[in-house]
């Protein structure tokens, strides 16, 4: 099996092949489309010709300042069938079987401008996991989600939550995020993973890499990561979706998103998403 991805990019797990999992997307490639319907930006090729897009946003809203591009692990396939938490523990799927679960995101970007408002934390790209679709018009146990996080000026950050918007668990300062993991992004390209798996005791595994100069040295650990075994609570009232205040998200979800926040004008491309063989 190769160690490199359609764009010739380092994958740190195998891809899961087993034909009972989504299939890789990629963007740019097959019929990527079909399971990213909302994908937008202006598109061109890179000096390789691989697909890549420049996003936009020219409102002075801080609330529309964001994207939100998806992609579903089966075309066209994003609801949710099931909310509650003590059911999805043992279930272990939102929508469908084939939900994105164990999976390895990849996207390298470039951020040109950004807008000084610290609205839903100001300026930064999220990779978010075991997810269904987050937003005003959809229930809020349908927006659980393991979060990987990276800001312009170099800090990562790990999210966990259990309900959309009033479950997000607590951020311990040393555990979940980490200051100067890079230096200053502004203006220049570089390449993340979000990295999301069970591990044999049943805990939740979370990673995050980075390609911190865009010439596809990953290193040879996560600047980041974090084990779920308990105890990662929420940081308000009770569980609102029939689940435990740590409860783990131990379930897959229809859709993973690649998520911006007061990013004003950025590049985007070599955007991945596979199931993959966790390490034993």
């Amino acid at each position: 099996m190769s160690d490199f991805d359609v764009f010739g990019k380092k994958m740190i797990y195998p891809t899961n092949t087993d034909p009972q999992k989504p299939k890789p997307w990629y963007l740019g490639k097959d019929n990527w489309r079909d399971r990213a319907p909302n994908w937008g930006g202006t598109q061109s090729t890179d000096e390789h010709g691989y697909l890549q897009f420049k996003v936009v946003i020219s409102s002075n809203n801080d609330r529309e300042i964001k994207t939100r591009f998806r992609v579903q692990s089966i075309p066209g396939q994003e609801a949710v069938t099931e909310k509650r938490q003590d059911v999805l523990r043992n279930r272990k799927y939102m929508g469908t079987t084939k939900d994105w679960k164990n999976v390895e995101i990849t996207f390298y970007a470039k951020i040109n401008e950004t807008n000084v408002s610290t609205h839903n934390g100001g300026p930064h790209f999220e990779l978010e996991a075991r997810s269904g679709l987050h937003g005003d018009n959809h229930h809020p146990c349908e927006g659980t989600a393991l979060h990987t996080n990276i800001y312009p000026n170099g800090r990562v950050k790990l999210e966990k939550e259990l309900s959309h918007t009033d479950g997000y668990c607590k951020t311990d300062t040393q555990r979940h995020q980490k200051q100067n993991a890079i230096h200053n992004l502004m203006g220049r390209w570089f390449g993340m993973k979000g990295v999301f798996y069970d591990v044999n005791d049943g805990n939740v595994k979370i990673e995050i890499w980075l390609d911190k100069n865009a010439n596809n040295n990953w290193g040879t650990e996560p600047v980041l990561e974090y084990v779920d075994a308990g105890g990662w609570e929420i940081d308000g009232n009770d569980n609102e979706c029939d689940g435990r205040r740590d409860e783990k998200i131990v379930w897959g979800g229809p859709v993973v998103i690649f998520r911006s926040d007061q990013l004003k004008n950025f590049d985007i491309k070599y955007a991945s998403v596979r199931e993959i063989i966790p390490p034993l």
